[in-house]
């Protein structure tokens, strides 16, 4: 017997109160089929029967043509890859091509012995959290995914990342739109590769994955891997997770991440992990728009009119990048931060229809103490980390805290830009989804950002920068695992 998910036989499970919408914004839910027999019609009579005419059998079907569904891709020889957009690459071809890389011969070359031991003691230090058994496995083999995409045509730049003692930031050479056409001219002719078709369900029956829904029809295969990517863009599953406070945060746009593995998740009783393990940039300000989520600054970064400090009055500036997932840490550790900026900056830095949010939720004064006061701060602390205000802004060094700064001073809460999902399907370590009772699905793989870069909870309490490694990696891992099998 077929059936489509919400209906699944292999594990009895009754959703709780808090698992997650089976739909968020920019993602399309598809109403249930009434009954499995409406979905066998589109089956051969044989396929309940278990014999080789199944036509699921030895057929592979890859959800996703971003990175990690094209390396799933180009190691299996042999799939059918179905992305929804018109081309392949997903959001990689707009970023720089970042991969962590620990033990390389450029850190070598340029006075930075490491190696993955070296990296597995800061992970704590880098992202918050203790490195996982796959984290460790990941680690130890990141220098021979270095090796093998060179191999393949790719070359790397180590970029000394401000805040990082040891560099482990690996650029490639041309950045995303490189890698992503590199990795797309090695795609295997075996591979068809289906633009513009989305995987509306999955589908199972008795024995596990039976295929996905396209076009309101079956697709039948046995395997089925999820590469869809995370969940960084869908605000109801972000919400769902608790992760931060209603109003302090804002979703990525919904395609860097729709959240398609997690909503198959919520409906399916699919096992998750770490779902509130969610990377975000302290790029916005904790100040509700219209859309109730936070606002972020238009064009230029907040930093570069104004001053973070912390909750003391103190410079805010651990050396980090302000985009960059270890000053994320740096700022949850020390909340509340403030970004302090000139009054006349705001308009700079913020459009209508964000504009007059920003101004009535802002904290103003005319003098230092009385912006001090209202923060709970001591004015000479704030008077000192105010003087490295940039530009104009640093004639308040000149003035006494209780002088009149020919002005406004303005305190702008620092909210959370939502950049990658670090949780999501909880897989074993070859990345089989685990239903909610802990049983694997037979059939049912997850890789790259829909399982949490390769396994949820590898990074740590708010992530890691250069992830692309490890989605690279799980991907591979998968692949050798399903050819295995």
């Amino acid at each position: 017997m077929w059936s489509i998910f919400p209906l699944l036989p292999l594990v009895a499970c009754v959703p709780e109160a808090a698992s997650l919408p089976s739909a968020g914004p920019g993602l399309d839910s598809v109403a249930p089929v009434d009954s499995a027999g409406d979905t066998a019609d589109v089956a051969t009579d044989s396929a309940d029967s278990g014999s080789s005419s199944d036509p699921g059998v030895g057929v592979t079907v890859i959800i996703g043509g971003g990175i990690a569904g094209i390396e799933v891709a180009n190691d299996l020889g042999d799939a059918i890859l179905l992305e929804k957009q018109s081309a392949l690459g997903g959001r990689v071809p707009r970023s720089g091509g970042e991969m962590f890389f620990a033990g390389t011969a450029e850190q070598e070359a340029l006075g930075y012995p490491d190696s993955p031991a070296a990296a597995a003691a800061d992970w704590l230090a880098l992202t918050g959290g203790e490195p996982t058994d796959t984290t460790l496995r990941w680690l130890e083999d990141s220098a021979s995914v270095e090796a093998r995409l060179m191999d393949e045509g790719l070359s790397f730049v180590l970029y000394d990342d401000p805040g990082d003692h040891v560099p482990r930031a690996h650029m490639v050479v041309g950045g995303g739109t490189v890698l992503t056409d590199n990795r797309i001219a090695a795609l295997p002719d075996t591979v068809d590769v289906r633009l513009e078709t989305k995987a509306e369900e999955l589908v199972l029956d008795d024995r596990g994955v039976a295929g996905v829904l396209v076009n309101g029809e079956l697709l039948a295969a046995r395997t089925v891997v999820i590469a869809s990517g995370g969940y960084a863009g869908n605000a109801s599953v972000i919400g769902s997770t608790g992760a931060f406070e209603a109003g302090t945060w804002r979703a990525a746009p919904p395609q860097d991440g729709n959240g398609w593995g997690m909503v198959s998740a919520g409906t399916a009783c699919l096992g998750t992990a770490y779902v509130d393990r969610i990377g975000a940039y302290p790029t916005s300000v904790a100040i509700s728009g219209g859309d109730g989520m936070a606002i972020g600054a238009q064009g230029l970064p907040l930093t570069s009119r104004g001053v973070m400090v912390d909750r003391t009055g103190s410079v805010f500036n651990n050396g980090d990048a302000s985009g960059s997932f270890r000053q994320s840490l740096a700022v949850r550790q020390h909340q509340p931060v403030w970004v302090i900026v000139d009054g006349e900056a705001i308009p700079e830095l913020f459009a209508d229809p964000d504009l007059p949010y920003v101004q009535a939720g802002a904290t103003c004064a005319t003098t230092i103490r009385g912006l001090a006061n209202a923060l709970g701060m001591d004015p000479t602390t704030l008077k000192e980390g105010l003087g490295s205000l940039p530009e104009r802004d640093t004639r308040v060094s000149f003035h006494g805290v209780d002088d009149d700064v020919a002005g406004e001073l303005c305190a702008l809460p620092v909210g959370w830009s939502v950049q990658k999902s670090f949780g999501g399907l909880d897989v074993d370590e070859a990345g089989r989804v685990r239903d909610t009772a802990g049983n694997v699905v037979p059939g049912l793989w997850a890789v790259g950002e829909a399982a949490g870069m390769g396994a949820p909870g590898m990074g740590g309490l708010v992530g890691f920068d250069g992830s692309l490694s490890a989605i690279v990696w799980s991907s591979w891992r998968t692949a050798a695992a399903i050819r295995g099998e």
